[in-house]
C-alpha cells in the first residue's frame, strides 16, 4: 500500500491551516525542519508543529535537516509530532538518536542525503521504522528528481529483503506521478510530495493520484 505525505514546505504559509485542510486524505503531514547549519536554509520549528497539531488529526512527521537532531526530538514530540527523521551523517551515535525517538514515542526514521552512500543506513535499519532516501539534495524545495536515487532505493530494498527487516522506504524530493512510480517500482512505499500536491489546482486529487500508483 502506497502512503503519501504532503510536504508543507511548498504550501502557502499565509494560509497553512486551510492548506492542511485540503489534504485530509493524506496519510501524514511532512514538516521540513532546517537550521541554517546542516543545510543553508531556515524553515519551520516547534511552534509550527504545535500550531499544526491543533488543526489536523493526521500524523505529523518532522524531517530534521539539522546539525544536532538530538536536542530537537523531545520538543517536537511534546509539540505533537508523531514521527521524526534524522540524517545519519549529522550524528556521532545514531543508536543514541534512535533511542531518544523511542523514549519519546516517535516513529523512528533515518535518512541519508543525496550525496551520502545509502549503505551508511544499513547498520541501523533493524532499529528504525522508516528509512528515507533523499531524491534531491536536502534543504531546498522544488528541486528536480535525481535519477541516481533509483539505484539507492533498489539497494536499500534489496538489503531489507535479504535481512528480513520490516521497514518503510520513504522517498523525498522531486516526486510527481512519473518519478513516484519509478521509486515505487524500485522498492519504495512512502512518497513525500510538496509541489506536486500544493501547486495543484486540487491538492486532494493530487494525493489520490499518488496513492493510486501501482508499482
Amino acid at each position: 500500500m502506497v502512503k503519501v505525505g504532503p510536504s508543507i514546505l511548498n504550501a502557502d504559509f499565509a494560509h497553512l491551516a486551510e492548506e492542511i485542510g485540503k489534504v485530509k486524505n493524506a496519510d501524514f503531514i511532512h514538516v521540513d525542519v532546517m537550521d541554517g547549519h546542516y543545510v543553508p536554509n531556515l524553515s519551520m520549528g516547534v511552534p509550527v508543529v504545535k500550531a499544526l497539531r491543533k488543526v489536523t488529526d493526521l500524523p505529523i512527521e518532522v524531517h530534521l535537516m539539522v546539525s544536532n537532531p538530538d536536542r530537537f526530538i523531545k520538543p517536537f514530540a511534546e509539540a505533537g509530532a508523531n514521527g521524526a527523521i534524522f540524517h545519519v551523517e549529522t550524528v556521532a551515535n545514531p543508536l543514541q538518536t534512535i533511542k531518544l525517538m523511542q523514549v519519546n514515542d516517535l516513529v523512528k526514521g533515518i535518512s541519508a542525503n543525496a550525496r551520502v552512500d545509502i549503505e551508511k543506513l544499513f547498520p541501523f535499519l533493524a532499529d528504525v521504522d522508516l528509512a528515507q532516501v533523499m531524491t534531491v539534495e536536502a534543504g531546498f524545495g522544488g528541486q528536480a528528481f535525481n535519477v541516481n536515487a533509483v539505484y539507492k532505493i533498489q539497494q536499500l530494498a534489496r538489503y531489507l529483503k535479504e535481512k528480513k527487516i520490516a521497514c518503510d522506504v520513504e522517498v523525498d524530493g522531486g516526486i510527481d506521478l512519473e518519478t513516484g512510480l519509478r521509486c515505487l517500482k524500485a522498492g519504495a512505499n512512502v512518497l513525500v510530495a510538496g509541489t506536486t500536491v500544493f501547486a495543484s489546482a486540487n491538492p486532494a486529487e493530487a494525493v489520490e493520484q499518488l496513492k493510486a500508483l501501482k508499482p
